[in-house]
């Protein structure tokens, strides 16, 4: 008949995708267990599903889903290190714990979280660094100086580092003083 080979195309097509949809469970239940293995273990397991198969975007989703599980179970330690060693606010743990952060590559699960991390604690850093001379050109204001406190605070309002905002804020208030007083 002339519908019998089109038949037995969906006869065997039907059985692929019986076959994915077994495999796709077999792999959810390894996932459920949560281990690195396990999870490694379902991602072999739905690989084998054909990319035309109509599992085959469920499967690639799971996949995708094990990936970033496991990627955070492996990263997770260097961030949770990372943090513990940034408790002292000082900056030498900053800077060792930005660079434990730094081990979690770009792409990774976690990345995102560590460089917002990062960005915290060399903020800080720069904070502890700038802050001295923001306060002595706050003194130096403060004390009539206001040409020299301008020239002092320029040094950290063009670094473009944390405290450059406040910087500049200081300087355009003493500008303000300084123009008032010409006036």
């Amino acid at each position: 008949r002339d519908v019998y080979n089109e038949a037995q195309e969906l006869i065997a097509r039907w059985q692929l995708e019986l076959e994915d949809v077994a495999r796709l469970e077999k792999a959810r239940s390894l996932a459920s267990q949560g281990t690195v293995n396990d999870l490694t273990a379902a991602i072999s397991e739905v690989q084998l599903i054909a990319t035309n198969n109509p599992r085959a975007r469920e499967a690639r989703q799971e996949m995708g889903r094990w990936r970033d599980q496991v990627e955070t179970i492996e990263d997770r330690p260097y961030l949770d290190r990372a943090e513990q060693i940034a408790i002292n606010e000082d900056i030498s743990s900053l800077q060792i714990a930005i660079a434990e952060a730094n081990q979690i590559r770009s792409g990774r699960a976690l990345h995102s979280e560590a460089r917002k991390k990062i960005r915290l604690w060399t903020a800080k850093i720069e904070q502890i660094q700038d802050q001295p001379y923001l306060d002595q050109a706050k003194a130096l204001a403060d004390s009539g100086d206001l040409t020299t406190a301008i020239s002092e605070a320029k040094k950290i309002a063009s670094s473009g580092r944390a405290l450059s905002d406040e910087a500049q804020s200081s300087i355009n208030n003493w500008q303000e003083q300084l123009r008032a007083k010409d006036n």
